[in-house]
Protein backbone atom coordinates (compact mmCIF):
# COMPACT_ATOMS: atom_id res chain seq x y z
CA UNK A 1 0.00 0.00 0.00
CA UNK A 2 1.72 3.31 -1.06
CA UNK A 3 1.29 6.55 1.31
CA UNK A 4 -0.69 9.80 0.11
CA UNK A 5 1.44 12.81 0.75
CA UNK A 6 -1.16 15.63 2.18
CA UNK A 7 0.94 19.06 2.28
CA UNK A 8 0.14 21.14 4.83
CA UNK A 9 -0.78 24.75 4.89
CA UNK A 10 1.03 27.19 6.98
CA UNK A 11 -0.32 30.20 8.33
CA UNK A 12 0.44 32.50 5.09
CA UNK A 13 -1.66 30.01 3.09
CA UNK A 14 -4.61 30.08 5.10
CA UNK A 15 -4.00 34.46 5.13
CA UNK A 16 -4.25 33.96 1.10
CA UNK A 17 -7.43 31.90 1.76
CA UNK A 18 -8.88 33.94 3.97
CA UNK A 19 -8.04 37.32 2.48
CA UNK A 20 -6.51 38.14 6.44
CA UNK A 21 -3.42 38.97 8.28
CA UNK A 22 -1.40 36.44 10.19
CA UNK A 23 -2.30 38.57 13.52
CA UNK A 24 -6.01 37.33 12.47
CA UNK A 25 -5.41 34.03 11.39
CA UNK A 26 -3.38 33.29 15.25
CA UNK A 27 -6.45 35.02 17.06
CA UNK A 28 -8.37 32.71 15.53
CA UNK A 29 -6.99 30.06 16.50
CA UNK A 30 -5.90 31.24 19.91
CA UNK A 31 -9.92 31.81 20.29
CA UNK A 32 -10.79 28.15 18.98
CA UNK A 33 -12.59 29.64 16.38
CA UNK A 34 -11.42 27.82 13.24
CA UNK A 35 -9.84 24.27 12.61
CA UNK A 36 -6.78 23.60 15.06
CA UNK A 37 -3.76 23.23 13.27
CA UNK A 38 -0.61 20.46 13.82
CA UNK A 39 2.63 21.34 15.69
CA UNK A 40 5.27 19.80 13.71
CA UNK A 41 8.55 20.65 15.05
CA UNK A 42 7.32 24.09 16.21
CA UNK A 43 5.83 24.80 13.38
CA UNK A 44 2.38 25.03 13.28
CA UNK A 45 0.75 23.10 10.23
CA UNK A 46 -3.26 22.83 9.08
CA UNK A 47 -4.78 20.04 7.03
CA UNK A 48 -6.16 21.57 3.55
CA UNK A 49 -9.31 19.46 3.80
CA UNK A 50 -10.20 20.59 7.41
CA UNK A 51 -9.34 24.55 6.35
CA UNK A 52 -11.66 23.92 3.08
CA UNK A 53 -14.41 22.31 4.87
CA UNK A 54 -14.57 25.29 7.37
CA UNK A 55 -14.24 27.72 4.81
CA UNK A 56 -17.41 26.23 2.72
CA UNK A 57 -18.92 26.08 5.92
CA UNK A 58 -19.21 29.61 6.13
CA UNK A 59 -16.59 29.62 8.82
CA UNK A 60 -18.53 28.76 11.98
CA UNK A 61 -17.30 29.36 15.29
CA UNK A 62 -15.59 26.17 16.20
CA UNK A 63 -15.33 27.07 20.07
CA UNK A 64 -17.46 24.30 22.49
CA UNK A 65 -19.77 26.68 23.74
CA UNK A 66 -20.35 26.05 27.20
CA UNK A 67 -24.13 27.18 28.79
CA UNK A 68 -23.73 29.84 31.41
CA UNK A 69 -23.56 29.47 34.73
CA UNK A 70 -26.28 31.76 37.22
Amino acid sequence: MTEQKVELLSVKDVCSMLGCSRRTVYRLKDAGQMPMPLKINGMVRWRPDEVENWISAGCPDLRARNPRRN
